[in-house]
């Protein structure tokens, strides 16, 4: 199973526009190699506003992933989809806690 290795900085997710009231899910598809890298990431369910989506992926990026395994040995690609929740916090939207799988 592919699993996220790493808490993600809220700071590193901010979207853009500050003072927004924009909150919501995102559900980002990531793909990793046997290295835990990223290989790409997309949004796969939308939460609307196109800020937190982007600040979604930026997620992605900023993630240290753990490869799936199969016998023993990190699988050449595994991918996986995970939920980013964003909550307002002193009027800027960030994510809520850890990343759910």
């Amino acid at each position: 199973m592919l699993a996220l290795a790493g808490a993600t900085s809220p700071s590193l997710a901010q979207a853009p526009a500050q003072g927004t009231k924009e909150q919501g899910d995102v559900v980002v598809y990531a793909c990793v190699n046997k290295k835990g890298e990223l290989l790409g990431a997309e949004v796969a369910r939308s939460s609307g506003f196109p800020e937190l989506d982007e600040a979604a992926l930026k997620v992605a990026r900023a993630t240290k992933f753990e490869p799936a395994m199969k016998n023993g040995k990190p699988k050449r690609k595994s991918c996986l989809h995970f939920k980013v929740k964003f909550v307002i916090k002193d009027g800027v939207p960030v994510p809520a806690g850890s990343v759910e799988t």
